[in-house]
C-alpha cells in the first residue's frame, strides 16, 4: 500500500469528488474517513474554501483534543497527526518539547504538556528541558553504575573473606605440620643419641670381654707355671 500524506489524500478526495465518485469508493481508495469526505464535500459545495489538513489539525489541538482524537476526527494516520502536533507545539513556543517527545515517544505528549505548564510556573523554561533530562539520565546511569560497583565490591569482599579464611586454615595446617616436623626431628635426634650410646656400650662390653679373656689366660698360664715348678 502506497503511503500518502494528508495533503495528497485531500487533493485526491477533491479530484474524485469533482468526478462525482461516491463517498464509499473515495474512502476505500484514499484511505480516509467518511467524516473527512463529508467535510471536504461541504467545503466544495460553497460553505467556504477547503482548509489544509494541518490547519484543521492545529484547530483541533487548540481546542484541547488529544492526538488520537484528532487522528480519528480527521481520518489521518499516526505519523501524520504526530507531524502536525509537532508543528503545533513549535508554533506555540513549546518546540523544545519535541526532543523529549522523540526520546520518550508520542504517547507522552499530553503528560509533557502538563509538565511544561508546571515547570514554566516554577521558572524552568523550555530551552532547559533537554538539559535537565540529560542530567537526570546521566544521574540515573551513575546511580546504576554505582549500584553495580557496590554489588561487585560486596562480592569481592565476600570472596576476600573466604580467601582469608582459607589462608588462616592453611596457616594453621602449616603450623601443625611444622610442629610434627619438629617432633620428628627431636625423635631422630633421640634415636641418634640412643644409637650412639648403644654403640659405645657395645664397644665397652667388647673391651671388657677382651680384658676378661686376657686375664683368664693369665690365670691359666700362671697356674700351669706354678704346677710345673712343683
Amino acid at each position: 500500500m502506497v503511503m500518502r500524506t494528508a495533503k495528497e489524500k485531500e487533493r485526491m478526495v477533491i479530484e474524485m469528488l469533482n468526478k462525482n465518485i461516491g463517498s464509499r469508493i473515495i474512502c476505500n481508495r484514499c484511505n480516509v474517513s467518511p467524516n473527512l469526505v463529508s467535510a471536504i464535500r461541504k467545503k466544495l459545495g460553497g460553505e467556504g474554501p477547503v482548509e489544509a489538513m494541518h490547519t484543521r489539525a492545529y484547530r483541533q489541538f487548540e481546542m484541547g483534543k488529544k492526538p488520537l482524537e484528532v487522528a480519528m476526527e480527521l481520518g489521518i494516520t499516526e505519523p501524520e497527526v504526530t507531524k502536525h502536533h509537532y508543528g503545533y507545539l513549535r508554533l506555540k513556543g513549546q518546540g523544545n518539547l519535541l526532543g523529549l517527545c522523540k526520546m520518550l515517544g508520542p504517547k507522552y505528549i499530553d503528560q509533557l504538556r502538563l509538565l511544561h505548564t508546571a515547570l514554566t510556573q516554577n521558572g524552568i523554561y523550555p530551552h532547559l528541558y533537554e538539559t535537565y533530562v540529560r542530567k537526570a539520565t546521566r544521574i540515573d546511569n551513575l546511580v546504576s553504575k554505582t549500584q553495580r560497583l557496590n554489588e561487585i565490591n560486596s562480592k569481592i569482599s565476600k570472596e576476600n573473606i573466604e580467601i582469608m579464611g582459607a589462608n588462616n586454615r592453611l596457616t594453621g595446617e602449616n603450623k601443625t605440620q611444622q610442629l610434627a616436623n619438629d617432633f620428628l626431628k627431636e625423635d631422630n635426634e633421640t634415636l641418634k643419641l640412643e644409637a650412639e650410646l648403644l654403640r659405645e656400650a657395645k664397644v665397652n662390653a667388647q673391651r671388657d670381654l677382651n680384658d676378661l679373656i686376657q686375664k683368664r689366660w693369665l690365670v691359666i698360664n700362671s697356674t700351669r707355671y706354678i704346677r710345673g715348678q712343683f
